[in-house]
């Protein structure tokens, strides 16, 4: 914010990006603040870089725009090189190492504390900006996976920070001083930037978090009332609420998923005694984990979470569920709580959404914004800035939706389409969506060919997967690399897939007709790996289709893959992820719970004993529990 009040451009960047270099080449920053694990690092960048090279200044705010016009950075030569008078600000004490590194390099290191006395000391008046000077470069990638870089004016973040608050407000929860939020994003997307910025700008309180392992040890000390995820979150969660109800005993378990419909399906919605009731068994000891205090989840979903992972997460947050519809070029445009008119909506003051008719399926249609919070173009990019994606003032997103009761449906992007069948469209993120619901699928990511029936590749999740087969006395070896290339257990999954498809009424041509089970995760953004996805399991999509025509039926190949960098990384992280959520598990119903805990509340919330007040129910509650245990 102090950036910004005194005109500079903030470009934030993610931790641990690998064209760090390259974007410190294109934006030749005069100053960066880091902690100090990356001091050395940054500073071991610059000693790398040719000394050759001259240092040349980046464009400043005032003239951005008119690197726009061209397709090379104005600092092409340079190779990462700090420009003079360059600064190193870093938040702890500078050691020995870190200043004598930056004296070799020709960078001043300084602590942060310094910067902080000398503002204290000599105050600088707020500058005089105009609404239109760049206050902020995002740089992301695009669903090509080439990488982007898209300047944002004071105007446009003031907008995006409007459009966000009215989401919470139409939500039914207005934010105000008194709230507490998490931030587990990187600075560096812009639904968490504009989402910190507000916050600090309506004076709520904010904290980073430390870690991905430590989330629920922060969240416990932290106690928030408002958090926002993405839809590919708390997907382990799931999982381990699902297995902990699978360990309990068999009339415990039908007893609790009873309970469970019941609580899901909404049919009482005012609340009261029996909601109590119902939670103290479900999610109490959670609700406690997480301070007891969440008012709202915001969800950054594009319309890609499944609707049992919502009613789910609705369930445990013990809180309205909200999902965003957001850009990096327009930020949050539209809720699942905004409502929005043909032929464009007005769901947010600060832009309008309209759909133009989809050459391939007029029945949908393009998404396209427009309104202060738009941004101009990209950086350094003629073609990207060019009049197909910004015409008369619409920005062009390449993403289909549709018009749904009044709300924008989000079916996916134009590159993720697929036609199976001649005239048939289908949307490939849009239906891993759907089959997400399953509870054996991890993750999927559905391929395929023109013409050609849909097959997809299942990351299974092991632990429930494990539990079935031991259960079901399957003949199948308990070795993951073994199992995921067994008959019975791709019949299994091959089935749940199809019961998934049934329920939510896909046609022919939606179903998946061949599966692969990987053993390997995969990378979190399906979106933006696709196309490396394809390129990486062709060999598989090839002999799923050679298999497909012999038997026509869901079936899978026996090819191993090679396991490179990328997915060794992904393994870890994974791993990490398992960990932390050990201590999660005993938060949920396990078989110690007594079956007939179960039976009591089954007829409170059935209505048999309705007619005792609460003091009466809870003192019958205790003096069964009493006897039994006598």
């Amino acid at each position: 914010m102090a950036c910004h009040l005194h005109g500079f451009v903030v470009v934030p960047i993610t931790p641990g990006l690998t064209e760090l270099q390259g974007i410190i080449r294109f934006a030749q920053p005069t100053a960066i603040v880091c902690s100090k694990a990356y001091t050395v690092r940054l500073l071991n960048i610059f000693k790398k870089s040719s000394s050759n090279d001259t240092p040349k200044k980046g464009p400043s705010g005032s003239h951005i725009f008119e690197s726009m016009k061209s397709s090379k950075p104005a600092n092409e030569g340079t190779s990462g090189i700090p420009t003079p008078g360059f600064v190193l600000i870093q938040m702890e004490k500078v050691g020995p190492e870190e200043y004598w590194l930056g004296v070799e390099v020709g960078v001043n290191v300084i602590k942060f504390g310094f910067i902080e006395n000398l503002g204290i000391h000599n105050p600088e008046a707020i500058c005089d900006l105009h609404e239109d000077s760049v206050a902020v470069l995002i740089y992301g990638v695009r669903a090509s996976g080439t990488a982007k870089c898209v300047p944002l004016t004071h105007k446009n973040i003031v907008a995006m920070q409007r459009n966000l608050f009215l989401a919470y407000k139409l939500a039914g929860v207005p934010l105000s001083e008194k709230d507490v939020a998490l931030s587990v994003f990187p600075i560096s997307r812009i639904n968490e930037y504009i989402h910190c910025l507000m916050l600090l700008s309506i004076g709520s309180s904010l904290a980073f978090l430390k870690s991905d392992s430590q989330f629920w040890t922060d969240i416990e000390l932290l106690r928030p009332t408002v958090l926002s995820s993405t839809s590919l979150d708390f997907v382990k969660l799931h999982t381990t609420f699902k297995i902990a109800v699978a360990s309990l005993r068999p009339w415990s378990r039908f007893l609790f998923n009873h309970l469970l419909e019941r609580k899901l399906s909404g049919i009482k919605k005012t609340g009261g005694i029996l909601d109590i009731i119902e939670d103290r068994f479900i999610t109490k000891k959670f609700r406690r984990l997480m301070g007891g205090r969440l008012r709202i989840l915001m969800v950054h979903s594009k319309g890609y979470l499944p609707e049992s992972r919502r009613l789910f997460l609705e369930l445990v947050f013990g809180c309205p569920v909200e999902e965003l519809y957001l850009r990096t070029e327009t930020g949050v445009v539209a809720s699942t709580a905004s409502t929005m008119s043909e032929p464009y909506g007005t769901g947010f003051p600060m832009c309008d959404v309209k759909l133009i008719p989809y050459e391939k399926d007029p029945a949908f249609g393009e998404i396209c914004i427009r309104g202060d919070n738009v941004a101009k173009g990209y950086l350094y990019d003629k073609e990207g800035t060019s009049n197909t994606r910004f015409m008369d003032g619409w920005y062009h997103t390449n993403e289909i939706g549709l018009w749904k009761d009044g709300q924008l449906k989000v079916y996916g992007h134009t590159r993720d389409t697929l036609e199976p069948v001649p005239g048939k469209i289908v949307f490939l993120t849009h239906l891993e969506a759907v089959y997400a619901e399953s509870d054996f699928v991890h993750q999927i990511i559905i391929l395929g060919r023109p013409k050609e029936p849909l097959v997809a590749v299942v990351v299974p999740d092991y632990e429930l997967l494990y539990r079935y087969v031991i259960k079901s006395k399957l003949k199948v070896s308990l070795d993951p690399e073994q199992m995921y290339h067994s008959r019975e257990v791709i019949s299994v999954i091959g089935k749940d897939l199809r019961r998934i498809a049934q329920r939510n009424k896909l046609e022919d041509h939606e179903e998946i007709k061949m599966i692969y089970l990987s053993q390997t995760p995969l990378p979190a953004i399906l979106l933006l790996q696709r196309s490396y996805l394809t390129n990486k399991f062709a060999a598989i999509i090839d002999d799923m289709y050679a298999e497909l025509k012999n038997n026509k039926k869901i079936g899978f190949t026996t090819k191993h893959l090679p396991i490179d960098s990328m997915m060794e990384e992904r393994i870890t992280e994974n791993e990490v992820e398992r960990e932390q959520y050990s201590r999660v598990i005993t938060l949920f119903p396990t078989h110690k719970r007594r079956h007939w805990e179960y039976w009591i509340l089954f007829l409170l919330t059935n209505g048999f004993l309705w007619k005792y007040k609460w003091a009466q129910i809870q003192s019958l509650f205790f003096k069964i529990k009493q006897f039994i245990h006598y």
